[in-house]
């Protein structure tokens, strides 16, 4: 979205591990802070537990998400509000 990111390298299904989460930031620099806290106040996402065994790209647009035994990538909008 805002030109290449070594980050969008992790965003892959095969990486995905109970034990962790990895997120992707696809926003631009001056919105990095702003976005971490979306996701961290994300009611899907706001605990350690939520979080693990996902591979997130956190975007405008939503949060694409790989969970941990998913066949397929959804999308999760940002709450109204």
């Amino acid at each position: 979205m805002f030109g290449r990111s070594w980050d969008d390298d992790f965003y892959k299904p095969a990486l995905r591990h109970a034990g962790y989460c990895l997120v992707w930031l696809d926003v631009s620099r001056g919105e990095i802070g702003t976005y971490i806290r979306r996701f961290l106040k994300h009611p899907d996402f706001n605990s350690m537990a939520k979080r693990l065994g996902n591979i997130v790209r956190v975007a405008p647009s939503g949060l694409h998400v790989w969970r941990i035994n998913a066949e397929s990538e959804i999308l999760i909008l940002w709450p109204k509000g």
